[in-house]
């Protein structure tokens, strides 16, 4: 069975991998015959008795990347934002988080009990590691390691099997090296690996949501500052959005930031996100995940 979703995650990943969209540049769209071949090389290893669902819609992407090498069940994506940058290597990434910052009353962590789901990347993670021209997941001594090589505004992401509704999502990630919008965070209710909201994190501490249709970013909450996150680098903040119908409330360290009524998605899969838009190898280091499941 782990065979079978481990193959199940690497074909969402081809059809789901490096969608791009450039200002007054169309995004290229993968051949029929490419991602057919690729599926199918994959399906020829799964047994026959095992019911295979495809996405109902094909990424507005450039040609797919190689099927990453991991052993980890979900997928991975990515977009661009403007700008541009020459390639570079990885740099070392940091070692060591900050200790969390005190839970306030206002904290739903604090009101919330046990997670209904924890991921704390001490063992095998549930999110796809993978490394490829312009980003990296790695897990590694206890965190997600999650690297954007080039300050171009790419955005790369890997996402989790699980599909939520009404509930709260946490994290809790510590900066490397990094400037201005070099960012991170939460992708969330995603109907498919190309789509979704993007709840984020900048350097200079300002907060953002905004949606990804599969082309096109929307900011349904443009960058905005708050005193509750802590700006700059070598710095580990928790980023946390409550999910309840079409009404999305985020947290930073405890603290109630905004909140934002949309209703383009309702449901769907969650995921981490990195990019660097002025620091070439930005790291975000991703040390734990929690969720919530909440009543209806």
């Amino acid at each position: 069975m782990n065979t079978i979703r481990r193959f199940l995650s690497l074909i969402f990943v081809l059809l789901g991998l490096a969608a791009c969209n450039l200002p007054q540049q169309a995004p290229a769209t993968p051949s029929s015959e490419d991602v057919a071949t690729a599926v199918n090389q994959l399906l020829t290893t799964i047994p026959t008795s095992t019911k295979l669902v495809l996405p109902t819609s094909k990424p507005a992407a450039a040609t797919p990347s190689p099927a990453p090498t991991a052993t980890t069940r979900p997928t991975a994506t990515e977009t661009a934002e403007p700008s541009a940058s020459p390639t570079v290597e990885p740099t070392e990434l940091p070692t060591a988080l900050a200790p969390t910052p005190t839970i306030a009353s206002q904290d739903p962590r604090a009101s919330l009990g046990q997670p209904s789901w924890s991921e704390t990347f001490d063992n095998e993670t549930s999110f796809l590691e993978y490394t490829d021209e312009r980003v990296s997941f790695d897990a590694k001594s206890g965190f997600l390691n999650a690297t954007a090589f080039k300050a171009d505004g790419w955005h790369g992401w890997t996402m989790a099997a699980s599909v939520l509704d009404d509930a709260y999502i946490e994290i809790s990630v510590k900066t490397g090296e990094c400037s201005k919008l070099d960012r991170y965070g939460i992708m969330f209710h995603a109907p498919d690996p190309t789509k979704g909201y993007f709840l984020g994190l900048s350097c200079d501490g300002r907060y953002s949501l905004r949606l990804w249709d599969g082309s096109n970013f929307n900011a349904l909450v443009d960058w905005t500052s708050n005193s509750a996150i802590l700006a700059g680098k070598d710095q580990t903040n928790r980023l946390g959005v409550m999910m309840k119908g079409n009404k999305y409330t985020f947290y930073v360290n405890g603290v109630l930031v905004g909140e934002k009524e949309d209703s383009t998605y309702s449901e769907g899969r969650f995921g981490l996100f990195v990019a660097a838009s002025a620091t070439p190898d930005f790291t975000a280091q991703f040390d734990r995940v929690d969720t919530w499941t909440l009543a209806q």
